[in-house]
């Protein structure tokens, strides 16, 4: 109505934040109880007239500006009157309780600065990598236990923001230098992903490079992507492995996509993680691993079972604090290259022959004085650096 959105400008400048002074909890001289109007939202007229006013205003001042605000509303659903709002260049839907981020979000082509901070969401659907403008995405303080991989391939992103979700990854805001890109791959052709952030010279963020490696591993049919089943998270500044890397079963669930149950190689290399996980699931096609130049102390004993890792034939370690390796009967039984060189190993287990499938192993640079006698049982041994 003309005159209710004349009024709305009274509400301009108005912090919602403090507490109304009148004893009619906020729903002033007009009464909009008995209506069924779809908009504004419940919540927003439940709080009354002074609020209703606010929204109104805060939509009339977006048609001119591009930037909507609709921070603290009690919202538990994208309204459907913002998505005529194509001109937006800036959302904040921060401090409400939407638990997903809807595909049909993503008639708001236009928005460069997306704003989903301490809501419930648990879900980000593939389709917000439509939203080809976006430069800034902000979901802090949610409950995401995984975001679409789809997400690294708007061109235009730059910030991924993700604290406070349960989902580990790369710390969030820390940038890789192109140079670190370069030397994980020295004498290799670089990806197809990797070559269009060098041609960019813009230093990506770890958080987004993290999500290309993982587009890359399991590939995408909508985007054209054939997967690679190799997942190189090399020098992503991770300090712990996040779930959907540890357990590959519920990764596939979570990104539809069965494709990831067989990854063939895991490159770990130059991130600071002190530990490997306990657990594993889905590793069963895993070839070879490489966790050199990390803060590892021990290796896990699951790591060696046959029904975690029974094709495992390649294991790289170097560099590394290592002290104990876990040798056991019927453990290892696919490993034929084992690397342990600059460790801090000062003697090898008694049973470590039991490594009967090695060709190669290297011992350099450690602290070894004398070698297992039970070094006779590898039959197959050809190549041996101590």
């Amino acid at each position: 109505h003309p005159r209710i959105l004349a009024l709305t400008s009274l509400c301009d400048g108005w912090d919602l934040t403090q507490p109304l002074e009148s004893s009619d909890d906020g729903h002033g001289g007009i009464c909009w109880q008995g209506n069924r109007w779809r908009s504004p939202p419940f919540p927003v007229m439940y709080k009354g007239t002074r609020y209703i006013f606010a929204y109104i205003h805060r939509f009339m001042q977006a048609f001119d500006s591009g930037v909507l605000d609709m921070e603290s509303l009690n919202l538990k659903h994208v309204p459907y009157e913002m998505l005529k709002l194509t001109n937006l260049t800036t959302l904040s839907l921060a401090g409400n309780y939407l638990s997903v981020v809807p595909p049909v979000i993503t008639v708001l082509c236009n928005i460069k600065d997306l704003n989903m901070d301490r809501n419930r969401i648990e879900i980000v659907h593939p389709e917000m990598a439509k939203m080809r403008k976006l430069q800034r995405l902000s979901l802090k303080d949610n409950r995401l236990q995984v975001l679409p991989h789809e997400l690294c391939s708007i061109p235009s992103l730059e910030n991924l923001l993700c604290s406070g979700n349960p989902m580990g990854g790369p710390p969030e805001g820390v940038q890789i230098r192109l140079e670190e890109l370069l030397d994980g791959h020295a004498g290799f052709d670089p990806p197809t992903w990797m070559q269009e952030i060098l041609s960019s010279g813009v230093s990506p963020e770890a958080s987004i490079v993290y999500l290309k490696v993982w587009l890359a591993c399991r590939g995408s049919i909508s985007l054209g992507i054939e997967p690679s089943l190799v997942l190189d998270v090399r020098a992503l500044c991770l300090d712990s492995l996040p779930r959907e890397i540890w357990d590959l079963p519920w990764s596939a669930l979570m990104q539809k996509r069965d494709v990831t149950t067989r990854l063939t190689r895991l490159l770990l290399d130059d991130n600071p993680l002190s530990k490997l996980p306990l657990q594993v699931h889905g590793w069963q096609h895993v070839e070879m691993i490489t966790c050199n130049n990390c803060l590892l102390r021990d290796i896990p004993r699951t790591m060696g079972e046959w029904q975690h890792l029974p094709r495992l034939r390649v294991l790289e370690a170097a560099d590394n604090g290592l002290r104990t390796f876990p040798v056991f009967d019927g453990g290892w039984t696919s490993l034929q290259r084992l690397d342990l060189d600059r460790n801090d190993f000062v003697a090898l287990p008694p049973d470590f022959g039991y490594l009967t499938g090695l060709t190669v192993l290297t011992l350099r640079h450690n602290k070894l004085e004398v070698l297992p006698c039970s070094l006779w049982r590898m039959k197959a041994l050809k190549v041996l650096f101590v």
